[in-house]
């Protein structure tokens, strides 16, 4: 089946020029909020890949080995604290201990809490971008998440006109050139995070001309300082959407 990412479907919250970042030092507190639980909210976690943690076999044996094929130490350092920090906020909102969750994977690669199932399971995903993690749970709604560094480097036409549309790819080319750019990873964020919450993440990106896409959802733009873009797609309406930033005191 051919997917469309057709903002037309969607209902676009308006973006945010700035997204103000609460920074958490319990998050039990924020996981037992009611909104949450009852489906009204719907949480942002953001932190730092960099961040030092006492993690002491937090990681399952699968979750060590994918570390260990990092090359770098940098990466291997990153991959285990983005998995660990998961770990750490997943636990609060379904109160297990972190070490003992298990996470089960769909056949895109789509992670979910394989003991958990039906309407109220936690749904969650996760991106990253230079050195910056960005987790999205919640509670009654499927829901995908895209965190890009906004870079200008690179053949960001020669990528639109493989994965976009030729309407977006002439929207873009009248743009400004100053605006080219972002605008190509808000079109980006938005189809990523859609197909992620769809539960079919990148192997979907080149089908995304054709064809009709997941309805009655939202796409929620936000931003981490100048240089971060990033899209949320929520399976409901009007989702209220809170942005927390990570710090380890509660973990």
């Amino acid at each position: 089946m051919m997917w469309r990412v057709s903002m037309g479907h969607f209902k676009e919250q308006p973006q945010q020029r700035f997204t103000y970042w609460e920074d958490v030092t319990e998050i039990t507190q924020v996981a037992s909020r009611k909104k949450f639980q009852t489906g009204q909210e719907v949480h942002t976690w953001l932190a730092s890949m960099d961040f030092e943690l006492q993690i002491y076999n937090m990681l399952s044996p699968d979750e060590n080995v994918n570390a260990m094929k990092f090359r770098f130490i940098r990466d291997q350092h990153r991959y285990i604290t983005s998995h660990a920090i998961l770990r750490i906020i997943i636990s609060k909102y379904v109160k297990e201990d972190s070490s003992s969750i298990k996470f089960g994977k769909n056949k895109y690669g789509k992670p979910f809490l394989n003991y958990q199932e039906g309407e109220d399971a936690v749904r969650f995903n996760m991106s990253y971008s230079e050195g910056v993690v960005c987790y999205v749970v919640s509670a009654k709604n499927e829901v995908g998440i895209d965190l890009e560094y906004v870079k200008s480097d690179f053949d960001w036409l020669g990528i639109a006109k493989r994965y976009f549309s030729q309407k977006e790819v002439n929207l873009l080319k009248r743009l400004p050139k100053g605006n080219q750019i972002k605008e190509f990873f808000n079109f980006w964020t938005r189809k990523e995070a859609l197909l992620k919450a769809k539960g079919i993440g990148l192997s979907g990106m080149e089908e995304t001309k054709d064809g009709e896409f997941m309805t009655n959802s939202s796409l929620v733009s936000f931003n981490y300082g100048e240089d971060f873009i990033g899209t949320l797609a929520i399976g409901s309406e009007n989702p209220h959407v809170r942005f927390f930033r990570f710090t380890d005191h509660d973990g």
